[in-house]
């Protein structure tokens, strides 16, 4: 398999609002299409993403979708870059939430993955439709952007592969 020139990164909110948007008929049309991407290797995630999913502790159809790529698409990212991530956007973590938050896991991937790439790397975007700033909690798409990672929301990044309208 030769490797992908596209490497999309979706955060938690983003692939539970693939069940929550959707109709039955799309979200399983929408599914089957994420899971090619997979398997192509054009689609992963950090551990932390499906931790929070699995703490959801709803068997449906983001559970069970999660549960059958999590070998194949799980990416550790470098502590060091997480630790960077919260340097550079210390408010992207909400300190009154009492479990670990995938955000900065999320960007720090994304980086990790487009530094061991190199001068070839992928094209990385994280999909995400966090893109509120609160006074103490500061979106995900504002921190990627302060650390050069570009980010898009679900139903763009959708229509764009032709998979809704």
């Amino acid at each position: 398999m030769a490797d992908p020139t596209e490497i999309w990164i979706p955060d938690t909110s983003s692939l539970i609002l693939v069940r929550e948007a959707l109709g039955r008929a799309d979200e399983r049309r929408v599914w089957n299409a994420l899971s090619s991407m997979a398997g192509r290797g054009e689609l992963v995630w950090p551990p932390e993403v499906t931790h929070e999913i699995e703490r959801g502790a709803r068997e449906d159809s983001v559970m069970m979708w999660i549960r059958a790529h999590k070998a194949g698409c799980e990416r550790s990212a470098d502590l060091e870059t997480v630790k960077l991530v919260l340097r550079t956007a210390p408010s992207l973590i909400d300190p009154d939430h009492p479990l670990e938050q995938a955000d900065p896991y999320v960007i720090a991937l994304a980086k990790d993955i487009a530094v061991a790439q190199g001068l070839f790397a992928a094209a990385v975007t994280i999909i995400t439709d966090d893109f509120r700033d609160k006074p103490a909690k500061m979106s995900l798409a504002s921190a990627a952007g302060l650390m050069r990672v570009p980010t898009v929301p679900l139903r763009p990044f959708l229509q764009s592969r032709g998979l809704i309208r």
